[in-house]
């Protein structure tokens, strides 16, 4: 009764106000549902309470793991196969990449024990400084590339800069095998493959660039697939630089045992190149 009440006095005074201005057309639908959204009456007990907002567009049913989510006139699957198959991808590419940039502790303590034992701390730091300066920096250039093509060709680039990168360090042994026979050819060879500048060509820069091809690509794809729960995807991505970074210095150390520097770092580079190939066949933007 009072709802009506409510109703009949928006719709009189809409009246009253025609027959002033000399028009007394049916009252607009639009006067009609404003009146009805403005009060609303509670049953049983007469009260007048104001409508709650309309839900908000991040607001689902939480046991629907595939719910979508639309936020800036984007819709975002927040969830399903096709989304969690890109965040293995990405977790398979920053396994391989940022793993290795949290590896470099194990590798320059090798080097500066053995191929540049000649160098001081310092001096070797800075090969494994440069590295992830090249590997964090290069995403300032490499992000707007992601928005402009397909992360797929990203992923191949990178693949082929951190395996290369690593087969011409696994080089750097400062041992020929035809120094017995060759004089000043071995010589040669043999001071190449300990120069201080082929690990800083090799390793710093070929490589880095392979780890900054690889990293930024698989952590923006997992952005294009959520936004509610892009924190948590983010997340799980991100735990494979941690696993890397204990897996891998792990497996060097028993390698550099048992097959020195040369097969130690070759092996290392295939195992990476093995989730690198998941990540390109998994990884893409919507």
């Amino acid at each position: 009764m009072t709802e009506n009440c409510a109703v009949c006095t928006v719709m009189e005074d809409s009246k009253g106000s025609d027959d002033l201005s000399g028009n007394n057309d049916e009252i607009p639908k639009t006067e009609f549902k404003n009146a009805m959204n403005r009060t609303s009456l509670l049953k049983g007990n007469g009260m007048k309470q104001t409508l709650p907002p309309p839900p908000s567009p991040l607001m689902h049913d939480k046991s629907d793991s595939s719910r979508e989510c639309v936020a800036n006139d984007e819709i975002y699957p927040e969830g399903g196969l096709e989304a969690w198959l890109v965040v293995f991808g990405a977790w398979c590419g920053l396994l391989a990449s940022l793993g290795l940039n949290n590896t470099l502790g194990t590798l320059q303590t090798y080097v500066a024990t053995n191929q540049l034992s000649d160098y001081d701390e310092g001096t070797i730091g800075w090969i494994f400084s440069i590295f992830p300066a090249v590997a964090l920096g290069c995403g300032v250039y490499i992000g707007p590339m992601f928005d402009k093509y397909e992360p797929r060709w990203l992923l191949v680039f990178g693949a082929v800069c951190l395996t290369g990168g690593l087969m011409a360090t696994s080089v750097s042994t400062g041992e020929y095998p035809g120094a017995s026979r060759d004089g000043y050819a071995a010589y040669f060879l043999t001071q190449l493959l300990t120069a201080y500048w082929h690990f800083i060509l090799a390793f710093s820069i070929l490589t880095g660039l392979g780890v900054a091809l690889l990293f930024t690509p698989c952590v923006a794809a997992i952005g294009h697939y959520f936004y509610a729960r892009r924190g948590f995807a983010s997340g799980v991505g991100s735990t494979a630089a941690g696993i890397g970074g204990v897996a891998f210095p792990l497996i060097l150390t028993q390698l550099f045992t048992q097959l020195a520097w040369n097969w130690s770092i070759r092996i290392l580079a295939f195992i990476n190149l093995a989730f690198l190939i998941i990540a390109i066949t998994l990884v893409k933007k919507r």
